[in-house]
């Protein structure tokens, strides 16, 4: 019972910080323990978690997901700007790299995949694309190897941090390099669109990018921002305050669009969401880009 116990608590924790992942027995686990219980608080605990199971919202279906975050907009408002060099980060499957390249049809996507497994997705869906330079290694602050937590069955949710995913996990020590690095060698001047999907290590990769991002040599950057971050121990107001000094202007994304706003205590909220840092320069991104 006490290990049964300790099971549904670590999935309810899961559940509470916004899980991902969607976890069938999570229901039927509370409903057996409920039902071994002979009463008082261990039942209503069961029972409590339970229902909590049945209230938490499924994840969005794969071809919903960009317009559920307001990602798919954000690639078709910026088409008739020309893009030409695009970086996917934390590249998963492709299904970001595909619509860039279906809105951008003259721009090069550099994908960037940390897990082995999952980049043999990526890298067979645009085997026949010139268009996309699939990389078999992640971006991080270091050119070397980090551990990353992978979760069984869920490979979008592989992160630096050991999130309580009701999903088994495992460590993997898996290949990363310097951004800054990467575009020198493949004589990459300007980034025009950074998407970075890394759940939970965007601080290593805005510290990859290093002179490119200091001298404003990357036009956009696109990242995350969510529960995973009070594990990392980053805040919100970390990542706004590097990126305005450095002459960005940060927003919310969401389905209708971008909310250019400052930084307020209120938007602390770890709310899983994407967050659009635009060079103040770029006046005519960071108009098509604006919720009306």
């Amino acid at each position: 019972m006490t290990d049964d116990l300790a099971e549904l608590r670590r999935r309810a924790l899961a559940l509470a910080l916004g899980d991902k992942s969607p976890d069938a027995d999570f229901e039927n686990a509370a409903r057996a323990l409920a039902a071994r219980a002979d009463s008082g608080e261990l039942a209503d605990l069961a029972r409590l978690f339970g229902r909590a199971a049945r209230l938490a919202p499924p994840p969005p279906a794969k071809g919903a997901a960009l317009e559920v975050s307001g990602e798919a907009r954000i690639v078709r408002v910026l088409a008739p700007l020309g893009l030409r060099v695009a970086f996917d980060i934390g590249a998963n499957r492709g299904n970001w790299t595909a619509s860039a390249l279906a809105h951008w049809p003259d721009c090069a996507v550099h994908g960037f995949e940390v897990v082995p497994d999952t980049f043999q997705h990526y890298a067979g869906r645009f085997a026949n694309d010139a268009r996309v330079r699939a990389n078999p290694f992640g971006l991080a602050h270091v050119d070397g190897e980090i551990d990353i937590n992978v979760y069984a069955g869920f490979d979008e949710l592989a992160s630096i941090a050991p999130f309580p995913h009701a999903a088994p996990s495992r460590v993997m020590r898996c290949p990363v390099r310097r951004a800054d690095g990467y575009a020198a060698a493949n004589g990459i001047a300007r980034i025009d669109y950074a998407k970075i999907d890394v759940e939970g290590a965007e601080h290593l990769v805005f510290d990859g990018f290093g002179a490119m991002l200091n001298e404003g040599r990357i036009d956009a950057l696109q990242f995350e921002y969510g529960r995973v971050n009070i594990l990392t121990h980053r805040l919100l107001i970390d990542f706004h305050f590097m990126l305005t000094n450095l002459g960005y202007r940060v927003g919310k994304a969401g389905p209708s669009g971008v909310r250019f706003a400052d930084y307020s205590l209120a938007d602390e909220d770890f709310e899983n969401a994407n967050y659009v840092a635009v060079r103040a320069a770029r006046a005519d991104m960071i108009a098509a880009l604006s919720a009306p």
